[in-house]
């Protein structure tokens, strides 16, 4: 009876992280199939790409070849870094959905599994239900996974770093070869659903192995138990990497000897193997992103946003989103407190080098949390001439990949959380009264969420209203290209308009070419409209009409020799105009084909 009346108690706590995803993410519940949860740019792509995968399916095309973009060339995609468990579930939700509503889902999900599985972490470490779940609202609801969710599908999914911890405890505790097994699983779930989080827990892996080394060093365990203990470890520890190499390899095998052993070309670069290293700096974390609430805070957010781009805090405000909220912080410091109280006191306790070691599990997480901190840093900070550098610094020569070094933030918030609950659990065992303790849990609670609260306005994104010229194209007869202008050699974040709505058109686009490509030297002879040679070598690429949205001159850099300036189409002579919707303007290429003077 007992046992079915916790198992009561857990549902109930998992209904609430169900009931305040939807609360948090509002009004998204009820507009899943007309609105996507975010922001417009990274999103829109994403939503492409889900819908492209329906598409491939549908029609028996090969997804890594898209021939819908930089036609009549197209794009090889075969050596993209690949996410395959994202990509696997985002496809077939995508078939038996749509695309909006795959997505929606998906980042709605992520919600309620990171509190559900911090809360089986934390309720490891404390058995308290209440102290597991208020750990499970930080981490599901903490800002950083708020500014991910409006932007990135594959970063929102932070809910499989709790579980990978959780196992490698387990691991840890009883080493067996099942138990390195599903280890090796959560890891891979982790990589496979967005790269950057394999990386973090190779990290987070390597900062366990070194702390248990350290603490075992530290207490002398020497004995030939301790030995074979060891040893034991090592093994089953071997087989969970044979395990996550077993799993990763097939899916990466491409992706790592282009990374690691070919040389790279521009081609190559552009689908994200390097990236700048003055990029490091701007995507490096600054301490204010940790004290700070987040600039979309509804009451303190405007005086956040008084020091973005400062010494304080990143321009970058949206990768900067790591606030930790006060609350936590405090119970994390009561945790930190108490544990060294114990340490002084040499209570009486298990080894340090235990898994089940108080004095273990609090010394670990603070570890990580500092661990987490220096590899967020930029590569370098200097003080009075001498140049102090950070982590980033040397990973960059390893994985050059890497730039948004401030996203191992979510591993400090990830210890936080861990250390906020054990806090909290242990203040609630020396609070007496049923009531007090329910009295100050809902208030720990009502607070945490205050300082993570990020609405109004509401993060969603209405896109049920196709514009009219893609509903008139789309009703044109016939399988014909179009080219949209500006021509931009970026096809990405600004112009990901043009992939977003191709879904409705399903006319082959000439934008997209890829750096270092000939699809890319022939858009450079014709990202002039107002060039005589451009319609005629549009001819000749196959295209019928050109889309020109005049608006988005006002923010080019490429396409005119004047920043701003609107090219008058209407003294091309190998344009036709056809069509007005609005600004956006549309002409039919009537030009004899040209073709362009390169090789």
């Amino acid at each position: 009876m007992k046992k079915l009346k916790s198992y009561y108690q857990e549902i109930l706590f998992f209904l609430g992280f169900i009931v305040l995803s939807l609360l948090l993410t509002y009004p998204l519940i009820f507009r899943m199939g007309s609105s996507f949860y975010g922001y417009q740019g990274d999103p829109l792509g994403v939503i492409y790409g889900l819908w492209r995968m329906k598409y491939t399916w549908q029609h028996s095309l090969p997804y890594y070849f898209n021939a819908l973009v930089a036609s009549p060339f197209g794009i090889d995609y075969s050596g993209s870094i690949r996410i395959p468990f994202l990509q696997f579930f985002a496809k077939w939700l995508t078939i038996l959905t749509n695309e909006i509503i795959a997505y929606n889902l998906i980042i709605l999900l992520s919600f309620p599994l990171a509190g559900i599985t911090m809360y089986y972490l934390v309720h490891r470490f404390t058995k308290n239900k209440v102290a597991s779940f208020f750990s499970g609202i930080i981490f599901a609801f903490s800002p950083y996974h708020f500014a991910h969710a409006w932007a990135h599908l594959g970063l929102a999914n932070i809910q499989w770093m709790p579980l990978y911890v959780l196992l490698l405890f387990r691991l840890d505790e009883n080493r067996t070869y099942w138990n390195a097994v599903l280890c090796a699983v959560a890891f891979t779930l982790n990589a496979f659903f967005d790269p950057h989080y394999g990386y973090f827990m190779v990290v987070l892996t390597g900062a366990f192995l070194f702390f248990k080394l350290f603490c075992w060093w530290k207490h002398r365990q020497w004995s030939a138990a301790g030995f074979q203990s060891l040893f034991k470890g090592i093994k089953v520890g071997l087989v969970g990497v044979v395990v996550a190499l077993a799993i990763i390899l097939p899916f990466q095998y491409r992706t790592f000897k282009i990374a690691f052993f070919e040389s790279k070309t521009q081609a190559i670069d552009a689908q994200g193997y390097v990236r700048p290293f003055k990029d490091l700096f701007t995507s490096g974390a600054k301490i204010g992103g940790y004290l700070l609430p987040a600039v979309e805070h509804p009451v303190f957010g405007k005086l956040t946003r008084k020091l973005v781009d400062s010494w304080f805090y990143s321009a970058r405000w949206g990768e900067n989103a790591l606030y930790l909220g006060y609350v936590p912080m405090a119970l994390a410091i009561v945790t930190i407190i108490g544990w060294r109280r114990r340490r002084r006191r040499a209570v009486n306790q298990p080894s340090a080098g235990s898994h089940q070691s108080p004095d273990f599990i609090v010394g670990f997480f603070v570890f990580l949390a500092l661990v987490a901190l220096a590899f967020s840093h930029a590569p370098w900070i200097e003080i009075g001439g001498f140049r102090i550098l950070f982590p980033s610094y040397f990973m960059y020569k390893i994985l050059p990949a890497m730039r948004a070094y401030q996203r191992f933030g979510i591993l400090v918030m990830l210890s936080v959380s861990v250390l906020a609950g054990i806090g909290l659990s242990d203040i609630l065992k020396k609070t007496g009264k049923m009531k007090w303790r329910l009295g100050l849990s809902g208030l720990v609670i009502v607070l945490v969420l205050f300082e993570f609260w990020n609405w109004p306005p509401y993060r969603v994104t209405d896109v049920s209203r196709t514009p009219p010229v893609y509903k008139w194209l789309a009703e044109q007869p016939g399988d014909f290209t179009i080219a949209e202008y500006p021509l931009s050699s970026d096809i990405s974040f600004k112009y990901y308009y043009y992939l977003f709505w191709q879904r409705i058109h399903r006319k082959p686009l000439i934008n997209g070419a890829m750096p270092g490509t000939y699809a890319e030297k022939v858009r450079k002879e014709i990202v002039n409209i107002a060039d005589p040679r451009t319609a005629g070598i549009l001819r000749w690429l196959g295209a019928k009409y050109v889309i020109f949205h005049p608006d988005k001159y006002l923010r080019e850099y490429e396409a005119t020799a004047v920043i701003g300036e609107i090219p008058d189409v209407s003294k091309v002579a190998g344009l036709r105009f056809v069509r007005e919707f609005g600004d956006v303007k549309v002409y039919k290429v009537v030009a004899q084909a040209v073709k362009p003077g390169i090789r």
